[in-house]
């Protein structure tokens, strides 16, 4: 394990990118890895270079039954990445490929980044989607740590300049857990009252979630955003946004979508160009900020805090 990444559940790719019996490349935590389903629908992920001569087993790799099978010579690998047949062996080796832990719930196949010899030891919140729309999604490649893609949900001055809307402030005490960081912000009282802001609730769940839930006029809308380590300079950032409404969902969907989309579209030109600041300047009014961070480096952060990353110039 990179110990340079941050420990527990990251989206490695939406559901709907992995049909049945089918197997795909996949990038995360500097790793090359190999995601596939089995003829039960169900999802895997293992490392993704065949133990034999090194051919890539998400790139013309297929399955077969319970089993994936490499391109190059035919050996197959079942889902606790054991080799289970050579065709043309009389006695086949005792070879195998590295299993990560993985779940797949609300449109994501998460996967667990942690020591090989260390399983899950919690879960990611499974959300109750009976009445809601279909998730409308979105995916970006840029440069960042998933930690302060997370951290715009607590900031809430950014939202004036960034997003054109009101400043944000806590309307009470953040309630941490072990894996959930969760507050209630509102429009601050003292900001430009001719800027637009809505009440909402942030939550962080694990090292690569965060989800913004809000109520507005005859309906719920539920925007969540995964962040996955693709390398030591680059994320993947996964968006899924959803409606809950008595009438004309759908098209109610595809609104709040454009909307949400053009809002982290704006975010990510922000993203794509900073730097992570470990020991940030912050003001009073940000201590949300630094009750974060502090929670983020507690749970799930090995060793000391990350490195300032490099200087983007140039």
């Amino acid at each position: 394990m990179n110990t340079d990444y941050p420990i527990g559940w990251f989206a490695v790719a939406f559901s709907s990118a992995l049909a049945e019996r089918s197997a795909a490349p996949v990038q995360a935590f500097g790793e090359r890895l190999v995601a596939w389903r089995d003829e039960q629908g169900r999802a895997h992920l293992m490392d993704a270079y065949c133990p034999h001569l090194g051919a890539h087993l998400g790139i013309g790799g297929t399955v077969v039954g319970d089993a994936l099978q490499c391109p190059f010579h035919g050996w197959r690998f079942d889902t606790a990445g054991r080799c289970v047949e050579v065709p043309y062996a009389k006695v086949k080796p005792a070879a195998g490929v590295r299993v990560w832990p993985v779940r797949e719930q609300n449109g994501v196949i998460l996967a667990w980044h942690g020591a090989p010899d260390r399983q899950p030891d919690w879960e990611m919140p499974v959300l109750d989607r009976d009445g809601w729309t279909p998730d409308l999604t979105v995916e970006w490649t840029l440069r960042g740590i998933a930690q302060d893609i997370l951290e715009n949900g607590v900031d809430g001055a950014h939202f004036k300049w960034v997003h054109k809307s009101s400043i944000m402030a806590a309307t009470g005490l953040p309630e941490a857990t072990e894996h959930c960081f969760r507050v209630d912000l509102a429009p601050l009282a003292t900001s430009d009252e001719e800027l637009p802001g809505i009440p909402l609730r942030s939550e962080i769940h694990g090292p690569g979630m965060v989800m913004a839930v809000h109520a507005g006029e005859g309906f719920e809308g539920c925007y969540r955003l995964y962040a996955t380590p693709l390398d030591q300079e680059r994320i993947v950032l996964r968006g899924l946004v959803s409606v809950s409404a008595a009438q004309d969902a759908d098209p109610l969907n595809q609104v709040i979508f454009d909307a949400v989309r053009a809002q982290w579209e704006s975010d990510t030109l922000i993203w794509d160009n900073k730097i992570h600041r470990p020991t940030p300047l912050l003001t009073t009014e940000e201590r949300l900020i630094g009750q974060f961070r502090r929670w983020y480096r507690a749970n799930f952060l090995e060793g000391e805090a990350l490195a300032e990353t490099p200087s983007r110039a140039g």
